[in-house]
């Protein structure tokens, strides 16, 4: 939509898309309509607040949102584009309507997802961590902050081969390439490393790969604290050795 106004903010113009956006049926509905009709009570604020500065020839951004109600009460999320332009031999605004409302849900539709997927990870009992393609970690969740000692600020600073007991790195590190060039989903791996005391734990782990535009940008790890398991394992293996 396309509207011509005056520094007073009387439309002079309104092309046929503004009216449809709106939901009128001619310019002097537009016109008359109040301002405070047409806007949502938080726009309407919002547009006091603009023509107060300037008003005052204060500076205010010429690209902003508002949220409007349509004649028959639709609430329409618009992007505004406002500049000074010569119009029939006078200084006057053009104002540009782009109706966004699809996106913003869009938005906020990925926003509330992304909400319950992180409650989701930061309460689960599984320890879950990431890595980027050069092994440094970039996110550990509480169950897994818990079983390194380390705050997320600490292990940030670490790359995975760090906190790995040295003679597992190499054959960790066979793994990731591995699945690095051959593309594999999901492999599975047991590893002993120190945690923040200086002891050693055992994770059992499903590596996967992070994929986004087709390109493996990191690893994400879902893990169990498998140290009593492999305890166990080594007392056996003592006992059988030892009879």
């Amino acid at each position: 939509g396309v509207r011509i106004v005056t520094t007073e903010a009387e439309t002079v113009y309104a092309n046929r898309a503004i009216l449809d956006i709106y939901g009128y049926d001619s310019i002097e509905e537009l016109r008359t309509t109040p301002v405070k009709k047409r806007y949502t009570p938080e726009s309407y604020a919002e547009f006091n607040i603009r023509k107060e500065k300037r008003q005052r020839g204060e500076y205010y951004p010429s690209e902003y949102e508002i949220s409007i109600v349509k004649e028959n009460g639709e609430i329409r999320r618009l992007q505004i584009f406002r500049k000074e332009v010569l119009w029939n031999g006078g200084r006057q605004f053009q104002t540009i309507y782009q109706d966004i409302t699809e996106r913003k849900q869009a938005e906020d539709a990925l926003r509330e997802s992304e909400k319950r997927y992180r409650q989701v990870v930061e309460n689960a009992t599984e320890i879950i961590y990431s890595l980027n393609t050069k092994g440094n970690f970039t996110y550990g969740n509480p169950a897994g902050l818990k079983a390194t000692g380390f705050s997320l600020e600490e292990l940030r600073q670490f790359n995975y081969q760090d906190l790995i007991v040295p003679e597992h790195r190499e054959r960790l590190t066979r793994i990731c390439i591995k699945q690095f060039r051959e593309r594999q989903a999901t492999t599975y791996v047991e590893f002993p490393f120190f945690n923040k005391s200086g002891e050693i734990v055992w994770f059992g782990q499903n590596a996967s790969l992070v994929i986004e535009d087709g390109k493996v940008v990191g690893f994400h790890f879902i893990a169990r604290d498998t140290t009593e398991r492999k305890q166990a394992e080594e007392r056996l293996q003592e006992r059988e050795r030892y009879f």
